[in-house]
């Protein structure tokens, strides 16, 4: 759980650390799965475009990136 809040402080510190998105994998058995920040009752990431969660924008495409 320490390495997650970990990762999350880096991710976090800066506005570049925002690119990075870190994941901490959990071993049960023959499987794994990646310890997310909401069991540790964390903040969900968001979107840097739009601020709404980070993985709706690009489930939806609503995001535009404008040059």
């Amino acid at each position: 759980m320490a390495v997650k809040e970990g990762t999350v402080a880096f991710e976090e510190t800066t506005p570049y650390n925002r690119l990075f998105d870190l994941d901490v994998l959990i071993k049960e058995g023959e499987t794994a799965h990646s310890l997310s920040r909401g069991e540790l009752n964390l903040p969900v990431r968001t979107c840097l475009i739009c601020g709404r969660p980070a993985g709706t924008p690009s489930q939806d495409f609503r995001s535009e990136w404008r040059y």
